[in-house]
């Protein structure tokens, strides 16, 4: 459908993404919307939009509630295949562009840099998988430019205008005939029609206040006499609407329906309400059928901006700020323990400071699972980590920052990584925990390091040393682990060793004290110190594959073939090098991939083969490019000059 950017994918995609919520195509036609009563003014139009059936994009646009999103779904409407379904409004565009790629089976680490990268992964993974895409509520045509999908494809994107300059056919969709609109006004009377400018939602509200017998049709006439009136009409009594069905809920789903505005986050899962009422998730559906929440899939609720209003009135109106505290907090553990039980598969090996992780059992699935499980909550994180700050809930802030490392760390969220772990160094200084502060210093290092940003991955590093005490072994051992690192892409490999052998006596756990091992070796054959590397890598090899973590055996003889290299005997070290490959290749780490096809490039030439060295420098070229990695240009140079 598009062109310009091309990168290359490989693989299936299994998930069909709806922005926040996961939505699977059941095969079933989206049902008509709650509000529409009577169905036959959104089944009628049909007729409108069915010559642009096959038409592979198109931009539906009209007024608010005239069934846009509903038609949009129909049209893209297909019994078997993928719809993905974003909902833009004032989202930032390329977090939506990481959540497609995320849930179409990119992994988070695959993922490329900078914007434009994640574009051309995105057309060309659609290109190879062609979808139905629905972007809904799009505000502007920027938004909408780097969310094309390629190849055969088929867009729809819903919004109050045209949307111009995107290749996209415009589609008008017209307003409610005469006698549609008389179906939702529930009364035969043109004038009104007119005033409320045939819009769905205020001709339901307006129908709602007449039937109620709180206007009569002539004291509307006289009151809304213009547009403006009509919106003073829809906030006071879509008000007075809520006000009328909250007051005759059941006083636990009334309590609920207040607490629950305190969220902080745009949604939630519906589990979410367990925390505050222990048949919370039942109560839901009342207040759903009472139109004071609205359901998505996956299982998430919302408000309606005018009912949140409401219910945050009504709850500064009824519970004290200690009850209003005491429901912030219990929401705030909520996502605390769910990114720990999370955690505790992602992550299985990683120790912890958190007490916490010792009460909270684990996620009972596998570790892509659990990633999925918490990947919808990625934006309430980032809210409920400050809301937690604001409220001196030190504790949470510290627990939910260690326990989203894994999250963040395998799905490579920058943004987030970098927020929720500058609030965690400020919630651990003013707890007055080093131990905590050394930690949240590290994770930010990770994230600078993972930029290949080492000079201020250095700092971190080096921040955290400093703080941790004397006497908390675990922690120094990892903080001058991580220092170790920073030094030695940094070309500083004296001092790389010198932390490593600092660290090594510190480590308590045989995982931790294998890693180390593996990189003071590293450095000792970066130092030309061959024989003490060789046996080394060896002891780090045998741990790795009596605990079966292929990764990191993978890892190890990676560093096995580059010794080889720099002692001079390629054949040895390709041998090594087609071990890890296939280990990196069949776990799609794309990166440590590149770093494998570069030194295999590197054995091919030294054995005098440059048609295969060139080879496996455009595999490692290729792959750099797609994830934009600084790296890239290097790889590029190697290309040009085997070519």
């Amino acid at each position: 459908m598009t062109g310009g950017v091309h990168n290359e994918f490989s693989g299936r995609a299994d998930y069909i993404v709806q922005c926040r919520d996961l939505y699977v195509n059941t095969g079933e036609e989206a049902p008509v919307p709650r509000m529409f009563t009577a169905p036959e003014p959104l089944v009628d139009r049909r007729d409108q939009v069915r010559d642009y059936g096959d038409a592979p994009g198109i931009v539906l646009y009209g007024s608010p509630g005239v069934g846009k999103t509903w038609l949009a779904r129909r049209l893209l409407f297909r019994p078997e295949g993928r719809l993905l379904h974003a909902t833009l409004g004032a989202t930032d565009p390329e977090l939506v562009l990481e959540d497609l790629l995320i849930l179409l089976g990119v992994k988070g680490f695959n993922l490329p840099r900078t914007l434009t990268g994640k574009v051309g992964l995105f057309r060309t993974v659609t290109e190879a998988n062609p979808v139905g895409l629905l972007l809904d509520d799009a505000v502007t045509a920027a938004q909408v430019e780097n969310l094309l999908p390629g190849g055969e494809s088929r867009v729809v994107v819903t919004s109050h205008r045209p949307l111009s300059g995107l290749g996209l056919l415009p589609v008008p969709l017209a307003e409610f005939d005469d006698e549609h609109a008389y179906e939702l006004l529930g009364v035969r009377n043109a004038k009104l029609i007119k005033v409320c400018g045939r819009l769905p939602e205020a001709l339901s509200v307006l129908g709602r206040v007449i039937a109620d017998n709180r206007l009569t049709e002539r004291q509307a006439e006289r009151k809304l006499s213009d547009g403006s009136a009509v919106l003073k009409l829809l906030a006071r009594e879509g008000r007075a609407i809520f006000e009328v069905s909250y007051q005759s809920l059941p006083p636990a789903a009334a309590r609920l329906y207040r607490l629950l505005a305190m969220h902080p986050g745009a949604d939630f899962a519906g589990e979410l309400a367990g925390a505050l009422d222990p048949d919370g998730e039942d109560l839901l559906d009342t207040l759903e059928d009472a139109n004071l929440l609205r359901a998505a899939h996956g299982d998430r609720y919302s408000f309606n901006p005018l009912a949140l209003g409401h219910a945050l009135q009504q709850l500064h109106r009824t519970d004290s700020a200690a009850e209003q505290l005491e429901a912030l907090q219990a929401m705030v553990w909520w996502y605390v323990d769910r990114a720990i039980a999370a955690d505790k598969v992602i992550s299985p090996r990683r120790w912890r400071l958190s007490e916490r992780y010792r009460d909270v059992p684990a996620f009972a699935g596998d570790e892509a699972e659990a990633m999925d499980l918490l990947e919808p909550d990625r934006a309430n994180f980032v809210q409920v980590v400050t809301a937690a700050y604001e409220s001196e809930m030190d504790d949470a802030v510290l627990a939910l920052a260690e326990a989203l490392w894994g999250l963040h760390f395998g799905r490579k969220l920058y943004t987030d990584w970098k927020t929720v772990n500058e609030v965690a160094v400020r919630a651990a200084r003013r707890r007055e925990d080093p131990r905590a502060e050394a930690r949240m210093h590290c994770q930010l290092g990770f994230r600078h390091y993972e930029l290949d940003d080492f000079a201020t991955a250095r700092e971190e590093f080096a921040a955290a040393v400093a703080v941790e005490p004397a006497d908390h072994h675990q922690g120094l051992a990892t903080d001058l682990e991580s220092l170790a690192l920073a030094h030695y892409s940094l070309g500083e490999f004296a001092a790389a060793l010198d932390c490593v052998e600092r660290a090594i006596p510190l480590a308590s756990q045989d995982q931790q004290r294998a890693l180390l091992g593996h990189h003071r070796a590293r450095f000792l054959s970066a130092l030309g110190r061959y024989d003490e590397a060789f046996a080394g890598l060896g002891e780090a090899l045998k741990h790795m594959q009596g605990v079966g973590d292929q990764y990191n055996e993978a890892r190890v003889l990676t560093s096995i073939g580059e010794t080889f290299l720099r002692t001079g005997e390629p054949a040895r070290a390709a041998a090594e090098l087609e071990r890890a490959l296939q280990v990196m290749v069949a776990r799609r780490r794309m990166f440590q991939e590149a770093v494998v096809r570069g030194l295999l490039s590197q054995a091919h030439e030294q054995l005098g083969d440059r048609e295969a060295a060139l080879a496996e420098a455009r595999k490692a070229h290729a792959i750099l490019h797609v994830l934009e990695h600084p790296r890239e240009p290097v790889a590029r140079q190697r290309v040009d000059d085997l070519s």
